[in-house]
C-alpha cells in the first residue's frame, strides 16, 4: 500500500501498468509486525508466509478512493517514465516484471497470514488511506 503514495500526479491521475486485475495489497506495517513476531517466536520454524491485505482491489478501486482517475498505461510507457526519473535498468526491469505479475491476477487472493501470526486482521486499504489523510492533515 505504501507504494501507492508515489504514484499519483498533481492532475489527479493514477497512472500504472496494472490492468484491471485485483491485488491483495498489504500494508508494510503489517509485514513489519509479522516479521517481528516471527523473529521473536523460537517455534516459528522455516515456514514461508504470503502476507496480504484483507481483500483484492483494482487500481480503479484505489483511484476512486483517492479521488483520482486510473490510467492503465502500457508497460513501455511506464518504463520510459521510470528511466526519465533516473531509475536504473535493474529497477525498470524489476518494476515491469512486478507489474506483469500483478496484472496477471496472480496476487488477487488474500491470505490469513497476518491473523495467524499476529492474532489480528490485516489493515484494509481504507484503513491505510485514512491514516495517510490524518498524517497529511486532510
Amino acid at each position: 500500500m505504501q507504494n501507492l503514495l508515489t504514484l499519483g500526479t498533481p492532475a489527479g491521475l493514477l497512472p500504472a501498468p496494472m490492468g484491471d486485475a485485483r491485488i491483495a495489497m498489504g500494508d508494510a506495517r503489517d509485514v513489519a509486525e509479522c516479521a517481528v513476531a516471527l523473529l521473536l517466536d523460537s517455534d516459528s520454524g522455516d515456514q514461508a508466509w504470503h502476507v496480504t491485505g484483507p481483500a483484492g482491489v483494482t487500481f480503479k478501486d484505489v483511484a476512486k478512493r483517492l479521488g483520482a482517475c486510473y490510467v492503465n498505461v502500457p508497460p513501455w510507457l511506464a518504463a520510459k517514465a521510470l528511466r526519465r526519473r533516473g531509475a536504473s535498468p535493474f529497477e525498470v526491469d524489476h518494476a515491469l516484471r512486478m507489474a506483469a505479475y500483478f496484472r496477471s491476477g496472480a496476487d488477487a487472493a488474500r491470505t490469513n497470514a497476518v491473523r495467524s501470526i499476529t492474532g489480528r486482521p490485516p489493515g484494509s486499504l481504507d484503513d491505510f488511506l485514512s491514516t495517510q489523510s490524518e498524517t497529511r492533515g486532510n
